[in-house]
């Protein structure tokens, strides 16, 4: 047994914790902040409470971040930070917000542009220190060394990897979920099960990933039907909070597998939101990966609650079905002639980490198997 498991990221994880954010600020010895947002949020009543919080350390907001973040997302964001002249910026918002302000501030901190960093390969080797505020559970992105960026002209999808992504401090407020409407809470929570499944069986999983992949699975499948029918429930949505953190836990270490590798390109390419992208292949995967490590997926069936790998699978197809989420490719608007063009665009290195080998043809006939 050989493995590292390590987190640098200080968790606050409280109902009601972002109403504390001034003495983080203060404990840190912050002094002049820049806010990374979505302007839906602040405008909620919700964002006006916290920027009432922050009006003595940050005077500077930044809108506008895409659904998927672009690289001109990124110079955008990138450029604002620099002219803020912040020493810490707070993230608050989805995934999307957040890994666009992580890899900016590191982009600002290094003073270079997103599209000179990849033309020239570049390591990341500083960060402005970012305060990670998530308004929905499901991305992880507040404790993941991860940032994901779509890049327009190509239509491609890629995660970039970096110490330096890391959040120096995440705060996990599950009120600030409860205004997450009802799609949007089914396609993230989804994503937290595919981030705690695909640590699972991850190639790169580890005794620690394990026991948190584990505990989230449980309560995504004992909590996200109930909390998509009960959007106000603060119990449920804190759940899911929790399992959203702990799924990010385990993937911050291992990565992901499969299921993220196929969902770029459909993500990319048909605009399908990342947590659907991500869902659509889970149970079959699992199923395909039952194969080469039945005892590993058998254990995970029934720590859950399962009397065996079938079951899990089919009810995790129905969980899909019950929170309104497609299960076929075909409700995308997707022709069954594209499908080869997909599977050749399923390049991500995360597919290499699946248990069961994935060649193209592979994809191809998962892909069939899903239309």
């Amino acid at each position: 047994m050989n493995y590292k498991f390590g987190l640098p990221v200080e968790i606050i994880f409280k109902c009601g914790a972002v109403k504390n954010i001034n003495k983080v600020i203060k404990d840190n010895n912050f002094k002049k902040g820049i806010l990374i947002s979505s302007e839906r949020f602040i405008n909620s009543e919700y964002g006006q409470e916290i920027l009432q919080l922050l009006s003595e350390n940050v005077k500077n907001i930044h809108f506008g971040i895409s659904i998927n973040p672009t690289i001109e997302d990124v110079e955008r964001t990138t450029k604002a930070i620099k002219e803020s002249d912040a020493d810490f910026v707070i993230a608050l918002g989805g995934g999307s917000i957040l890994d666009c302000a992580k890899i900016s501030s590191c982009m600002a901190a290094m003073d270079t542009n997103i599209r000179y960093f990849l033309e020239n390969k570049l390591e990341i080797n500083k960060n402005i220190p970012v305060i990670a505020l998530p308004t929905t559970s499901g991305t992880g992105s507040e404790v993941t060394s991860v940032s994901v960026i779509s890049d327009t002209h190509t239509e491609d999808k890629f995660p970039i990897k970096s110490y330096y992504l890391y959040p120096k401090i995440a705060i996990i407020d599950p009120e600030l979920t409860l205004t997450v409407p009802k799609k949007v809470t089914a396609s993230s929570g989804i994503d937290v099960l595919s981030h705690a499944l695909e640590s699972y069986y991850s190639k790169n999983n580890n005794p620690i990933s394990d026991i948190l992949a584990i505990e989230s699975v449980k309560i995504v499948m004992n909590n996200l039907k109930n909390a998509v029918n009960n959007l106000d429930n603060i119990e449920y949505r804190e759940n899911m909070c929790q399992a959203s953190l702990l799924a990010g836990m385990a993937f911050s270490v291992t990565g992901t597998a499969a299921c993220h590798g196929i969902s770029y390109p459909l993500t990319s390419k048909y605009n399908i939101p990342h947590g659907e992208a991500c869902g659509i292949t889970q149970d079959k995967v699992l199923l395909l990966n039952s194969k080469v490590e039945f005892d590993r997926i058998d254990k995970l069936s029934k720590d859950v609650g399962y009397a065996n790998v079938e079951e899990f699978v089919d009810e995790i197809y129905k969980l899909k079905k019950d929170i309104g989420l497609a299960n076929n490719l075909r409700n995308y608007n997707i022709k069954k002639d594209e499908l080869e063009t997909i599977a050749n665009l399923c390049t991500s290195l995360n597919i290499f980490a699946n248990p069961y080998e994935l060649n193209k043809e592979e994809i191809l006939k998962l892909l069939q198997s899903i239309y």
